[in-house]
């Protein structure tokens, strides 16, 4: 399968997907943030800061890439519920995280997602956290 976004030469794949998601998947170290930011090092799981809980999991390649965004339902347990292409996304991450709330309802109604300060909380194992340039 290979979804098209803007430009229809940058194209994800399932190969793409599954340089990313099977890390997670299998539990292995991943690159976190809670600051959703230009940087230079490579973020594979961020949060939309103060957009209530959501995060998205990046495709890098092709550039600019792709998100998947959704929410933790326990820990371990990422529900992505919205894939978008990176350009379609622009700097309009409000909106983003108002759609998952909005899916995040319609989908599972009142059960809660996972609210927390601490990373431990959303992934078991050893991860880096990009903001902290740290393992955690």
């Amino acid at each position: 399968m290979k979804l098209r976004g803007k430009d229809p030469q940058c194209e994800l794949s399932s190969l793409g997907m599954a340089e990313v998601i099977g890390p997670f998947l299998a539990g292995h170290s991943l690159s976190v943030s809670r600051i959703c930011a230009k940087r230079k090092e490579r973020v594979e799981l961020e949060q939309l800061e103060g957009l209530n809980e959501t995060w998205g999991i990046c495709y890098r390649r092709p550039k600019p890439g792709w998100r998947l965004f959704g929410r933790f339902l326990v820990r371990d347990v990422f529900i992505g519920l919205r894939l978008y292409d990176r350009r379609n996304i622009g700097s309009d991450y409000k909106s983003v995280a108002d759609q998952i709330d909005e899916d995040w309802k319609r989908v599972l109604g009142t059960q809660p997602y996972i609210q927390s300060a601490d990373i431990s909380d959303y992934l078991s194992g050893s991860h880096y956290d990009v903001d902290q340039k740290m393992q955690i």
